[in-house]
């Protein structure tokens, strides 16, 4: 399944706060901080989407510019599904999956 993958916000008590855009080096190792709020991927689902499992995507697109690789979050906590797409919470952040 193809989805869209926007990171809305920090989770109420994240493990590792959200980087800011000005000094997040995307695609390197940002140890100890999470991705910046509106990160958005577009690729393909692998898997399913499950508490206690992760956000796995095959990427084709990060912020609308074509860019193949992986993205996984970190494990999820909590799942509130809608009809159209769901919100995903993690131990770091909030998600916005739907499909596309």
């Amino acid at each position: 399944m193809k989805v869209r993958v926007i990171k809305v916000s920090e989770c109420e008590v994240p493990k590792f706060k959200s980087g800011d855009w000005k000094t997040f080096k995307v695609g390197l190792d940002n140890p100890e901080v999470s991705l910046p709020i509106d990160y958005e991927i577009e690729g393909d689902l692998i898997g399913k989407i499950e508490v206690g499992g992760n956000i796995i995507v095959s990427r084709h697109k990060r912020n609308g510019v074509e860019c193949f690789g992986m993205f996984c979050s970190s494990p999820i906590t909590k799942i509130d599904n809608e009809k159209v797409s769901q919100i995903v919470e993690t131990q770091n952040s909030v998600y916005l999956v739907s499909e596309i």
